[in-house]
């Protein structure tokens, strides 16, 4: 009788083959008319940029009635997964011949500005001997390289696993000598180190668009730009830049500093009853001593033309209302302004 001992170890070699395939196969990436979008976004370390393309990517997801699901990935990461068909598009993109891509109409337009520990040289030939370091794989690196086609002695040092406003804060503490970052990025920035300058705009601005897979699906493509030309004839577009953009061109350097100084001095004297408060009503602390600020700059003894009183600022009817006897008595003044 005939041994069934090869037969059941090709048996055995061909199911474990298999199974070996299965498991370092990945998934092929979904048709999105079937309801799912699933989109490349900034990583959480970027948070303006990840919540800003976020929502806007939730838009883009409404207007084709799918859900999304968003992969955040730093921009190395993104357009090699973007190519690969991992995702049906990459936000945030500066155009790049690196990979097969097709990139859609900019929505943003970010100027470059090369920033160091206290003086700024006017001129990138003036960089000499001085250490430049931008995040790797960054729109930024990118950017330097274009400006490195006029300036073939230009370098810098690039920096893996690194973010734009990390390294700002480097410079600003002087571990750092010079970056890059667009100007939003340093804009947002002086809000906390307002020692960092204006910066030189080192001509290479990025041009933000959204990335797709050049033999991707042309539907999805079309979608994104009917999408895009919408948002931008309707206002959406303006409204949710202003919203994560726009507090930049609202607060001046003098304003963030005194700001900054005063949460260092003034604010501890009053954090617990910030946290009181927040125990008492269940919204942040942080959040209450914002509105406090904004009220008062905390000032327990600020009073207004309209008479208007105390950290809170409460009315003589809200005071009443509450039971607060004194507006000018901190603690009460913020338990009430809480309720």
């Amino acid at each position: 009788m005939r041994s069934l001992l090869p037969l059941r170890l090709a048996v055995i070699i061909a199911l474990i083959a298999w199974l070996w395939i299965k498991s370092t196969a990945t998934d092929p990436l979904p048709d999105w008319r079937l309801g799912e979008l699933v989109v490349v976004v900034p990583p959480a370390g970027m948070e303006v940029e990840n919540a800003f393309e976020t929502e806007l990517a939730g838009l883009f997801a409404q207007h084709l009635q799918v859900k999304l699901k968003v992969v955040p990935l730093a921009i190395e990461q993104a357009l090699p997964a973007l190519a690969s068909h991992q995702a049906h598009l990459a936000t945030a993109a500066r155009s790049s011949t690196d990979f097969p891509l097709r990139f859609g109409k900019p929505y943003q337009s970010f100027a470059e500005m090369l920033i160091c520990h206290g003086t700024t040289p006017d001129d990138l030939d003036e960089l000499a001997g001085r250490d430049l370091v931008v995040a790797a794989g960054s729109a930024q690196e990118a950017a330097m390289r274009a400006a490195q086609r006029e300036r073939d002695k230009l370098g810098w040092r690039s920096r893996p696993d690194t973010f734009p406003d990390e390294l700002l804060e480097e410079v600003a503490d002087g571990k750092l000598d010079c970056t890059v970052a667009n100007e939003e990025q340093l804009a947002t920035a002086r809000n906390f180190y307002p020692e960092l300058g204006d910066g030189l705009d080192i001509d290479s601005p990025s041009e933000m668009s959204w990335a797709f897979a050049g033999d991707g699906d042309p539907a999805l493509y079309d979608e994104a730009q009917q999408f895009f030309a919408r948002i931008k004839q309707d206002g959406t577009l303006r409204r949710l830049i202003d919203r994560y953009y726009g507090h930049n061109e609202r607060l001046n350097a003098v304003n963030a500093e005194a700001f900054i100084t005063q949460a260092r001095t003034l604010l501890p004297r009053y954090r617990r009853w910030f946290e009181e408060a927040a125990d008492l009503t269940g919204i942040e602390w942080q959040l209450l001593a914002a509105l406090a600020y904004q009220e008062s700059h905390w000032d327990p003894n600020a009073t207004s033309y309209t008479n208007v009183r105390g950290m809170m600022m409460l009315t003589e009817e809200t005071a009443d209302r509450m039971g607060v006897e004194n507006r000018l008595d901190a603690h009460a003044s913020i338990l009430a302004g809480a309720r």
